[in-house]
């Protein structure tokens, strides 16, 4: 299949799909120690901030990203992954304790 214009073989394609994937498993445990040491609203900007970089940076690469590039882009997309699945038991915190499953619940 070409991507980017090469072709990159079944094993690659899959590791592509893969690491969002990994690198959010694991980036959720970072990004929980930074709300505790940071707060949410910092740590979610940080997050934030490098998914926009990540995703500038293929956008202006375009089709001459290689290989190595598109890993460090699927990384970059474990960030958007995992600020999601961080922010949303975090988004109850600041309610009140009766309140928080259901706030939970809208999120």
């Amino acid at each position: 299949m070409a991507i980017c214009g090469f072709i990159i073989s079944e094993s690659q394609k899959a590791m592509l799909l893969s690491i969002p994937v990994l690198a959010g498993a694991i980036l959720r445990m970072v990004l929980g120690f930074g709300i505790d040491k940071f707060g949410v609203k910092i740590t979610a900007l940080a997050s934030q901030l490098v998914v926009i970089i990540v995703l500038f940076y293929a956008y202006f690469r375009g089709a001459s990203l290689s290989y190595d590039e598109l890993l460090f882009v699927a990384i970059g997309l474990g960030f958007a992954g995992t600020s999601f699945a961080v922010a949303l038991p975090q988004a109850g915190q600041s309610y009140p304790l009766k309140l928080q499953g259901t706030v939970l619940g809208i999120a």
